[in-house]
């Protein structure tokens, strides 16, 4: 929330800036500020979508990373053989693995 706070500060602050450096005349401001909102809505849009896809990118990759390591240890028959052939009993009053 406060990045969005701080985007929509910056924007403010380049509007007035940019309204300022025109003319005064109401119809020039008009136009500058829906040219300049038409402009900043098209970028934000690319902006979040870019965002989205980086989050969706790491939480995929993790878990790809986390499924792949499991098949590479499974997928050994030594390290398999070993997790067999360990007698895991479960106590259930403390809940410990006994191996």
């Amino acid at each position: 929330h406060l990045c969005r706070i701080n985007y929509f500060i910056i924007l403010i602050c380049l509007l007035l800036y940019k309204n300022i450096m025109c003319k005064f005349s109401p119809w020039k401001i008009m136009y500058n500020i829906s040219e300049f909102f038409y402009s900043y809505t098209k970028r934000f849009i690319y902006i979040y979508i870019y965002i989205y896809i980086r989050v969706f990118l790491k939480f995929f990759f993790c878990i790809f990373v986390g499924f792949t390591h499991l098949i590479c240890v499974f997928a050994n028959k030594n390290e398999l053989q070993k997790v067999l052939s360990q007698s895991i009993t479960v106590n259930p009053c403390r809940l410990e693995f006994e191996i």
